[in-house]
């Protein structure tokens, strides 16, 4: 699998500056909107559970993500896992 920082150099647009698009600190930013600051940028948190499982189980994960966790789909897609509690609201 493509290590995630290959990825942010090959989606870099061209004449952006060098770490342009590294990583960004989930944690951080998660805290930033609980405390209701600015968190620097747009945290993506897709659900990607049911995706993942569907394929995973047909054999059908594009190639790259073949052996891949969820977690190590989240990390690839930049994106941040989002937690949450089935069942009733009380």
């Amino acid at each position: 699998m493509p290590e995630p920082s290959q990825l942010s150099q090959d989606l870099q647009p061209a004449g952006s500056p060098k770490g342009a698009n590294k990583q960004p600190n989930y944690t951080e930013m998660f805290m930033a909107i609980f405390r209701g600051q600015d968190p620097g940028g747009v945290l993506w948190q897709p659900r990607l559970e049911f995706w993942y499982a569907v394929n995973k189980k047909r054999g059908t994960l594009p190639p790259h993500l073949a052996d891949a966790s969820l977690f190590d789909v989240y990390d690839y897609c930049y994106a941040s896992v989002r937690y949450y509690k089935a069942g009733r609201l009380e």
